[in-house]
């Protein structure tokens, strides 16, 4: 019996500096690989080893941190998960899904996201490394407030993917 096919799995990092609860929250982004001029949130594949979990298998906390320091040089002890968001599916079809359409039962998305929400207590070289390992290749900077991350964010394909995520991670932070 063939295995059914399954989604790629991916981790994005919401990674938020708040000084005082009233204050607007800043955000880290990075700058796409693709395009230089576009920013993204540091995000990745879901390694199937190198995770702590008895099986190896990466959780989505796991990759998103590994994703944040490859990414943004965000060092890894430096931020506190706060919470898994969400897990949204692609609405671009898997090469293998019986179903072109998002609304049907037998559809498979291409991808599923998995938003891990991470706090830091600064900006600076406490939490941020000057040496990273895409340093080479990404640009990375603070945005500060919900509505100019949602002004510079490269959405993409992914605009509903990224805007509910988004939504949900400003409910949850007020």
């Amino acid at each position: 019996m063939a295995k059914s096919p399954s989604p790629r799995r991916v981790a994005i990092a919401l990674i938020i500096h708040r000084p005082k609860a009233q204050d607007r929250p800043h955000f880290l982004i990075v700058s796409s690989r693709k395009h230089a001029d576009r920013w993204v949130l540091p995000k990745g594949g879901i390694e199937s080893s190198g995770g702590s979990s008895e099986s190896g298998v990466e959780s989505a906390e796991e990759a998103a941190r590994r994703e944040a320091w490859e990414e943004a040089g965000l060092i890894q002890n430096s931020s506190i998960h706060l919470s898994h968001l969400v897990v949204l599916p692609d609405q671009k079809p898997h090469k293998a899904s019986p179903s072109q359409d998002p609304s049907e039962s037998g559809f498979i998305p291409s991808t599923t996201y998995s938003f891990e929400l991470f706090s830091v207590t600064s900006m600076d070289s406490t939490v941020l490394a000057e040496e990273w390992p895409e340093k080479q290749e990404r640009k990375r900077r603070w945005v500060q407030g919900w509505s100019e991350l949602k002004e510079v964010l490269c959405w993409g394909r992914r605009d509903d993917v990224m805007r509910e995520a988004l939504g949900l991670a400003k409910a949850k932070l007020g």
